[in-house]
């Protein structure tokens, strides 16, 4: 499952689902009614699929900005201020400095950083969890590439559909 606080790194092709993926675990953080802060989304997110998923979309906040500094600081203000339960961050590079910040920011604030990154080769980082995905037809393949305190994972496959996916998640994060 996902670690209740810290970051986690999401490899991926833009589009595959996901942010589809992510959604039943930033649901079940809800509870505590606190904050989902989205940052540097690179479209426009789906308000509709918000509420399918269940989020309170009164309860999410948008932050746009192109400067990788103003992106990573609001990060980590957001996270340490344990004013949010979840941060979803999307940005293609995170040096070891950068990555080691946000992960005492999300553990000092209690809070989970979503990383999604496109475009960047994967380099190890001193973080909680790094997936990396990628879809072939009905199949959306995970491969844990990294996860703190854990034994290695074989990649494992998910088919469904992404209308699905949800269902898939929910059975994997319990």
């Amino acid at each position: 499952g996902f670690p209740q606080c810290g970051v986690v790194r999401i490899h991926s092709t833009m589009g595959i689902g996901e942010l589809r993926l992510c959604m039943p675990i930033i649901n079940s953080r809800q509870y505590d009614q606190r904050q989902l802060f989205m940052i540097a989304p690179p479209a426009q997110v789906n308000a509709e699929m918000l509420l399918e998923h269940g989020l309170n979309i009164e309860r999410i906040f948008f932050i746009k900005t192109n400067d990788l500094s103003s992106q990573l600081w609001a990060c980590e203000q957001c996270l340490k201020s344990g004013c949010s339960h979840t941060v979803i961050l999307w940005c293609n590079h995170l040096s070891l400095n950068q990555a080691k910040r946000l992960q005492v920011a999300a553990e000092q604030g209690n809070s989970l950083l979503l990383v999604y990154q496109y475009k960047t080769a994967i380099q190890p980082l001193p973080i909680s969890l790094s997936l990396s995905l990628s879809r072939k037809e009905q199949q959306l393949k995970i491969n844990i590439t990294k996860q703190r305190g854990g034994w290695p994972v074989a990649a494992f496959e998910i088919n469904e559909t992404l209308m699905s996916l949800r269902s898939s998640v929910q059975n994997i994060s319990h």
